[in-house]
């Protein structure tokens, strides 16, 4: 799918910024080092400790070379000047399932990189996201962001619910030790 200043169900939160040509796809395991790279930015931007970052090789075989992928992707790309494609954006999506709504999606990480933010490959992005859920018949999308004022604006704008807001849902995580700790008792 090519976009470029098309009329977007998700229009830009700022006006009369500069559009950019750019097209949405499924990635593929030819994209997967610059997927990565732009993944290494998002480690950065969102302050994600070396020690619950991923590498490479761990993103490359769940995501790519497995007939059953932990997640799907879809990218943003866009020519170089030189005619190369270039990737200026990904987002990382999986099923999940609600035990009251059924298969759902779970929006993982949407990000793109500076230079190209504000000119709706971000809503570009979403919107196949959203697609997808809707063509495979998904009940419903939910994600998780690091608050901002911008992505709570956009969210809200496109009609996202702030469960945090409105429903008494806590969101907990253990990491890899936390649950070591808790499963070595429970195998002995």
């Amino acid at each position: 799918m090519s976009y470029a200043k098309t009329t977007s169900k998700l229009e830009s939160l700022i006006e009369d910024v500069p559009q950019v040509n750019y097209t949405i796809c499924e990635a593929t395991i030819n994209h997967c080092d610059q997927i990565f790279n732009l993944v290494q930015e998002y480690y950065t931007e969102y302050g994600i400790p070396k020690n619950r970052q991923l590498n490479i090789s761990t993103f490359r075989r769940d995501g790519f070379e497995t007939s059953s992928p932990c997640f799907r992707c879809f990218i943003a790309l866009t020519k170089t000047r030189g005619g190369i494609d270039e990737i200026i954006g990904f987002v990382l999506w999986y099923r999940s399932f609600g035990s009251t709504t059924g298969p759902r999606v779970y929006l993982e990480a949407l990000f793109v990189t500076k230079l190209y933010r504000q000119k709706q490959v971000e809503q570009a992005l979403f919107e196949e996201t959203l697609q997808e859920g809707e063509k495979l018949n998904y009940s419903n999308v939910n994600w998780i962001d690091k608050r901002s004022y911008l992505s709570e604006e956009f969210y809200t704008n496109i009609g996202g619910e702030n469960l945090t807001k409105t429903q008494t849902f806590l969101l907990y995580k253990l990491d890899e030790k936390a649950i070591s700790a808790i499963a070595l008792p429970l195998t002995k």
